[in-house]
């Protein structure tokens, strides 16, 4: 049985940012880390942060200096994006 923990589910990510600078707590995005070592009690999170939601983090878009890549980008996402394909082709060859 796992461990009782709040869950906290941020609607931006400068809402998430906010609630870890003033929180202990652990932030995910799928928890597949995480539940593994909550299952082997090497962690009990007390705060859990979902960050699966956060559009933000969802993006690829070009900068003035090159292309930002938001954490929760697919690999499938990357390989069949076009700023991808254009300027860094090696990503989707790889």
């Amino acid at each position: 049985m796992l461990p009782y923990f709040d869950l906290i589910k941020p609607g931006s990510l400068a809402e998430a940012l906010s609630i870890k600078a003033n929180k202990s707590c652990t932030p995910v995005a799928g928890g597949t880390d995480l539940l593994v070592k909550i299952k082997q009690k090497k962690v009990a999170p007390g705060q859990v942060i979902d960050l699966s939601g956060l559009e933000e983090l969802k993006q690829i878009k070009e900068t003035g200096d090159g292309i930002s890549i938001g954490a929760l980008v697919t690999h499938t996402e990357i390989i069949n994006n076009p700023l991808i394909q254009k300027y860094a082709p090696l990503l989707v060859e790889g």
